[in-house]
């Protein structure tokens, strides 16, 4: 089989996910913001963050303070997340945990709902990096992890993941996704749920549909994608299918 431009030759070892608006559609800290009430306070901010500068502490203080999320919350946006979730993304993750990939989140959204979602994704907790939040005894919102590296420096988890797994991915959608891109092997975004201009420039491969099909024939070698059988042979045509019909930006 010929090999192409945008396929790996050797086996990617891990994929690191962002969470928000990559594996589910939603924006977590905006869902909440709706449900208090204080949306038109808080969206702005996570647009500005995610298509221009980067998360930052205090936007990310600022967002918190205007939402001040219980515990209850949580539970509520982790059921939002699954709900939500990016079209084929359980296929996707079943077929790369079947051939050996290490899967992980990396994500500056807030760690118990992203662990809860991550669950059910069948992406263990060990895995899934976010910041912490902590409550008062009655639930109550009280602070959350200031010193997470997470909120401005995302590239470091990845980077410290790629020294126990050298050929890593990572994918996302908002520009704290794109500082990884030198550290990757490959960064690809993702523009399902909105088109950013600056992080597709920034992309090695940027997916425009909702699917994340896609990402199989930009994962996989030729011999792995050979191997596949039944449904994920299917998964992996159907996101070939996409990738050549003008999908992924940079596989033309």
């Amino acid at each position: 089989m010929k090999k192409q431009h945008w396929q790996v030759l050797e086996p990617i070892e891990a994929i690191v996910f962002d969470c928000d608006s990559t594996l589910s559609l939603i924006e977590g800290i905006d869902q909440i913001a709706e449900r208090k009430g204080v949306l038109a306070q808080v969206h702005h901010l996570t647009e500005r963050a995610m298509s221009e500068t980067g998360v930052f502490n205090t936007m990310y203080t600022e967002r918190l303070e205007f939402v001040k999320p219980n515990f209850e919350d949580m539970l509520w946006l982790a059921d939002r997340y699954y709900e939500n979730r990016t079209e084929h993304v359980n296929e996707v993750i079943e077929i790369l945990a079947g051939l050996g990939k290490k899967l992980f989140i990396a994500s500056a959204g807030l760690l118990p709902p992203i662990e809860l979602f991550a669950k059910r994704l069948h992406i263990p907790a060990e895995h899934v990096h976010a910041v912490d939040i902590y409550f008062n005894e009655d639930g109550s919102y009280k602070n959350y992890d200031h010193q997470s590296i997470l909120i401005e420096h995302k590239a470091r988890v990845v980077g410290k993941i790629k020294e126990s797994y050298p050929r890593i991915v990572h994918i996302g959608d908002g520009m704290n996704d794109v500082e990884a891109a030198y550290i990757a092997t490959r960064f690809i975004g993702y523009g399902g749920k909105a088109y950013r201009a600056k992080v597709a420039e920034l992309s090695h491969f940027y997916i425009l549909c909702r699917s994340l099909l896609p990402l199989l024939p930009l994962l996989l070698t030729a011999e792995e994608a050979a191997s596949l059988k039944n449904n994920a042979a299917r998964c992996y045509e159907e996101g070939l299918q996409l990738l050549r019909h003008g999908e992924v930006e940079g596989a033309a």
